[in-house]
């Protein structure tokens, strides 16, 4: 130890820890900072008692011998910092050249102290994006990610599932397949075991000369799936696919007494779709296929068809054509399609999917079952339809397809359907209604019979003529229904929903009957507001009862004196004598003249007026 450092000791101004770390710490040595990175000494003052030193960067710093010590570990000049330290170019190309080694190399420098968040940092601090190639933008994270994969692959790294745990190492194993059974002994959550059985598939060919290894992780597999064959049914079964799979692979048989993928599927249609929603499209294949080789029941995948979501439709569907059995299918398709009570999800297969040996059914009926279909399940409040209504809608070529070869009638049908459905949008109808007539331009003839009906429609379904005042009242109306009196409706019905049976379920009733009261409010108030015209009265011609005109009245009978402002659609207010231009009494004086007689509708039946006077309206503060 170096004399000064020993009278120092003696003197009780340094512990003897502190004088160890200090020997340490000569001139040219180098050592961390928890906070300041590595550091070379520069100098040493025993008479002062500081050191001199110089940190990654340039960065000098003078520090009392005293904090030193507590501050500062000594590390070798072997140490990766303090040869960044020296060299850090040097360092970076090793880093590139054999990565894997060196995050080996900072991991056992580091005594295994650094979590995963610190390595990251670490490596991108030493290997920014510009040390790449390439040097494009986020160069390191997707180094790092295929890094990750090898350490992973190596077999020495444990790399915690959370970012603050640390980054462990372990010697080699002898056989890079002990891993595998490893990972799977420690998997205890089931997903975590299905992930560990389809890792042991990816690693199958680490087994080629483990054999009874690969028979042991196999029992494994199949306890884990007898586990968990009533909780977690989906977990169960995809585990057997893996084990089936790998015994495939191997050309190996199924031990006697093991578990049968079959005998761990539920044999009710409804809730066998249910659990195969849950695997990957490759395992829900494998699943089908094994059914159908065990179960007699001919019609199984017919019932999975009826059941099923989207994927497990594609799969089934796929597995019957590729049986050879087109028939059965045609059959039951053109049936569903009759009785409009086909799955939205098989509907939506066939209509979006359109397989060539299938390509007839596509026909106008199809279109029109496949919109009775998204009515239902509109009125049953489900979104069980939703893909089937986008492939309707978004399919540029489906409307195309099915009425080339259709004949007229079944053409005009599904046209006058797109017309009279409410399940679309406007925009979404007038595109359908294009594709239709862009494929069959005849049918332009029931666009213009519909536009000359509503042409010769009462004034009152015709563009409103409304005060400006009344239009602001009506849009606070919308505003009101759209954002808290449909929402709150809403709500109203996911707690009714949550408490119980819905057969029984008044609350629920009443909910969904409001619903459609709400909806129906909506619909017709954003037709009127689409249509109607706001107006404040200006330049009307008083020669005649008009809208925009006062009229004064006196009964013949009694000779009582009224006056009547014939205002908008929306300004009925009786307290206000303000009559709307559509009320009965307004249209039986519109268009007479002063002096005329005529006769009005009134509580005890009609009554004889003589119009006295017409002038403008001008007091537009009473609206």
């Amino acid at each position: 130890m170096h004399p000064d450092l020993s009278s120092a000791v003696n003197e009780g101004k340094l512990t003897q820890q502190q004088a160890t770390i200090l020997n340490e710490l000569a001139p040219g040595a180098f050592a961390l900072h928890k906070s300041w990175g590595c550091a070379r000494v520069a100098g040493t003052d025993f008479l002062i008692g500081r050191l001199d030193l110089e940190f990654l960067g340039g960065r000098k710093q003078t520090m009392l011998m005293s904090f030193a010590a507590t501050a500062l570990t000594p590390i070798p000049e072997s140490h990766v910092e303090a040869q960044r330290h020296a060299d850090a170019k040097a360092v970076r190309n090793e880093a590139l050249a054999q990565p894997v080694e060196f995050i080996h190399r900072v991991i056992t420098d580091f005594n295994s102290r650094l979590t995963l968040e610190d390595l990251t940092d670490y490596l991108q601090a030493l290997l920014p994006d510009e040390a790449f190639e390439k040097g494009t933008k986020d160069a390191f994270k997707r180094w790092w990610l295929a890094q990750r994969a090898k350490l992973k692959a190596d077999g020495r790294f444990i790399l915690p599932s959370k970012k603050s745990d640390y980054v462990l190492l372990r010697e080699r194993p002898e056989s890079p397949h002990l891993d595998i059974v490893e990972a799977f002994e420690n998997a205890r959550m089931p997903k975590e075991q299905v992930a560990a059985a389809e890792n042991l598939l990816k690693g199958l060919s680490k087994f080629d000369n483990a054999e009874d290894e690969l028979k042991q992780v196999l029992g494994l597999i199949e306890k884990a799936a007898s586990a968990n064959q009533r909780r977690h049914p989906a977990c169960a079964a995809h585990m057997l696919c893996v084990r089936d799979e790998i015994l495939e692979r191997r050309k190996l048989s199924r031990a006697e007494g093991a578990p049968a993928l079959a005998d761990f599927l539920p044999s009710h249609p409804a809730e066998l779709a249910r659990v195969l929603a849950l695997l990957p499209a490759a395992r829900i294949r494998h699943a089908l296929e094994t059914l159908t080789v065990a179960n007699t029941q001919s019609n199984l995948l017919l019932d999975i068809l009826q059941e099923g979501d989207g994927k497990v439709i594609s799969e089934a569907a796929r597995l019957i054509l590729d049986g050879d059995h087109l028939d059965p299918l045609r059959d039951y398709l053109c049936r569903s399609i009759a009785e409009r009570n086909a799955n939205p999800e098989l509907m939506a297969w066939l209509l979006g999917k359109r397989p060539e040996v299938l390509a007839d059914l596509i026909t106008p009926e199809a279109l029109d079952a496949g919109i009775s279909i998204i009515e239902r399940e509109a009125v049953k409040d489900t979104k069980h339809a939703a893909k089937l209504h986008k492939v309707i809608s978004d399919d540029k070529k489906l409307i195309a397809l099915a009425l080339k070869a259709s004949n007229g009638e079944a053409a005009r049908e599904l046209v006058r359907k797109i017309m009279r459905t409410p399940v679309f949008e406007a925009t979404d109808k007038r595109a359908l209604l294009a594709r239709a007539i862009k494929a069959r331009p005849e049918l332009q003839e029931l666009l213009e019979d519909d536009d000359a009906k509503t042409s010769e429609e009462t004034p009152a379904t015709k563009a409103l003529i409304v005060s400006w005042a009344s239009l602001e009242r009506r849009k606070k109306d919308h505003d009101d229904l759209v954002n808290i009196r449909i929402p709150a409706n809403t709500q109203d019905i996911a707690v009714a929903r949550e408490q119980g049976d819905l057969r029984e379920n008044a609350g629920f009733k009443f909910a969904k009957e409001q619903q459609l009261v709400l909806l129906r409010q909506k619909a017709e108030m954003e037709q009127q507001l689409a249509t109607c015209r706001g107006t404040n009265f200006e330049n009307v011609d008083s020669s005649r009862v008009n809208l925009g005109t006062t009229v004064r009245l006196r009964d013949t009978a009694t000779g009582a004196e009224e006056e009547l402002h014939i205002l908008g659609a929306w300004d009925g207010n009786s307290d206000k004598h303000i009559v709307s231009y559509l009320a009965a009494i307004a249209t039986a004086l519109i268009g007479k003249a002063e002096g005329e007689v005529t006769r009005i509708p009134s509580e005890n039946g009609e009554r004889e007026v003589t119009i006295v006077s017409i002038t403008p309206f001008k007091n537009l503060e009473i609206l």
